[in-house]
């Protein structure tokens, strides 16, 4: 709901009824029939508001047209994409089901040899006969049967269309390699954005300079920018010091007249009080799918809806036929090599997907003290126009690597390791010069002593020979 734009409150089956006045509809996801109150289903009953029904649990406590069939379910999501039924075999051996003159609204359900719309309509009730939100198809499909049953008009839902993002760009990345993506994409004459990571120093290096002069590049053709949100977990990091991570990666990227145009998040930060804090300012945000824990109370409710964020979430790779529930992303590692990317691309652009341009979209960003507008005659910053005109960045020669305490532990540690150096030469020298002195002592004690003591015993032994006893 959130990403179409939509606020919602939650709340539990077990709750004693309660009023549903002014609500526009009231979306029940329940296994169990009998988990559901008897006074919450006359309260859903008696209120007249349209009712979508997600899955067999709750369909009994609010129609009595329905029926049980048995046998062998394969699910049905139609992609749009030739050659992708997107069939899903479902556990279980029957399904209850929507009967009546229905309004079928979307997919197929197959149940031994019987065949049924996957959502249908009936009166004020919509039902979605399965789902299994494991599987990002289904989920999408959900989406999309959402979208239609909220949509008031006669007509076909708005198309919002999805955006291809070379994702996780780093500014260490070769240029060269980039430059080779960026010509066979344009070749390609498909629109795309760029996801660069978030730095927090050394944004002066020649390295980053490079980079931001190949962004700059892109920039001028209509390449829109992402910056993505630095690298930690929510619940490990305070608000204040995640927002100024960001203000700091902002500003590193702005300082050489690039200017991100929208950022990309984990898909949490939406439901936590924490990340909403953290992305204020930013109208536009793209979302990427994330396993992290969010190490906090859940929400009662979609509260990104009071923040008015244009939702750009992750789009199910193998679909077209879902992009009118919302603005999708589909991301590319931009580690791929150049050929595989371009194959990719290739066969997205063969689809009847509608791809569309970041930098055509109307957004906003407040960032420290910089307020930053894009519109359809061009960017904004603090009220003046940014010429967004390439030109050849120039470089120092001999440039001056200021490290700052890097520098300064360096040089400590170059002086250590020479008076290190002297000292090991000083004590290898005496300990030779010892070694040389015991040697020669040894020698003396052992060889010249030895000498003495057999010319003593011989001494001896000629007195004794010598004697004469009378």
């Amino acid at each position: 709901m959130l990403y179409m734009n939509l606020s919602a409150d939650y709340r539990s089956a077990r709750e004693d009824g309660g009023s549903f006045t002014g609500y526009s509809g009231i979306i029940v996801c329940v296994e169990d029939s009998g988990a559901v109150s008897d006074a919450l289903k006359e309260a859903m009953i008696s209120s007249r508001v349209p009712l979508f029904v997600i899955g067999q649990g709750t369909l009994p406590c609010v129609t009595e047209e329905y029926t049980y069939e048995k046998g062998t379910i394969v699910v049905r999501c139609d992609t749009g994409d030739e050659g992708s039924s997107g069939d899903i075999l479902v556990r279980g051996d029957g399904l209850t089901l929507l009967t009546g003159d229905t309004e079928a609204l979307g997919g197929l359900v197959f149940v031994g040899e019987k065949e049924y719309p996957l959502c249908q309509r009936l009166g004020n009730i919509t039902h979605f006969a399965y789902l299994d939100a494991s599987k990002p198809i289904m989920r999408t499909a959900l989406a999309s049967a959402l979208q239609k049953w909220m949509w008031p008009y006669e007509n076909a839902p708005t198309s919002y269309g999805q955006y291809i993002v070379l994702d996780s760009v780093y500014p260490f990345d070769d240029p060269a390699r980039l430059m080779e993506i960026t010509d066979a994409l344009d070749n390609v004459g498909i629109p795309y954005a760029l996801s660069v990571m978030p730095i927090y120093a050394n944004a002066s290096y020649p390295t980053m300079k490079r980079f931001c002069e190949y962004l700059r590049y892109v920039q001028s053709k209509g390449v829109g920018i992402l910056l993505h949100t630095p690298l930690v977990r929510l619940s490990e990091v305070e608000v204040d010091e995640l927002r100024m991570q960001i203000d700091i990666a902002y500003e590193a990227y702005s300082g050489y007249g690039v200017y991100p145009l929208a950022i990309q998040a984990s898909e949490n930060y939406l439901f936590s009080e924490k990340g909403l804090q953290a992305l204020a300012g930013f109208r536009t945000v793209f979302l990427f799918e994330s396993d992290d824990a969010l190490g906090e109370a859940t929400l009662t409710g979609n509260i990104a809806y009071r923040d008015g964020h244009q939702i750009v979430a992750a789009a199910y790779s193998d679909s077209t036929a879902f992009t009118s529930a919302y603005p999708q992303a589909l991301y590319v590692d931009s580690h791929l090599d150049v050929e595989t990317i371009l194959t990719m691309v290739k066969r997205l652009n063969t689809t009847k997907r509608t791809f569309k341009s970041l930098s055509q979209m109307n957004t906003s960003i407040y960032i420290g003290s910089d307020h930053i507008v894009r519109q359809t005659d061009g960017l904004y910053a603090n009220g003046n126009q940014v010429d967004l005109t390439y030109r050849p960045f120039t470089y120092e020669e001999n440039y001056s690597y200021d490290r700052g305490i890097v520098r300064y532990l360096t040089d400590q540690i170059e002086t250590s390791n020479q008076l290190i150096l002297v000292f090991v030469v000083i004590a290898c020298a005496a300990f030779v010069i010892m070694i040389v002195l015991s040697r020669r002592l040894t020698r003396r004690h052992l060889i010249l002593g030895a000498k003495k003591k057999h010319g003593k015993s011989h001494n001896e032994k000629t007195n004794d020979q010598g004697v004469s006893v009378p």
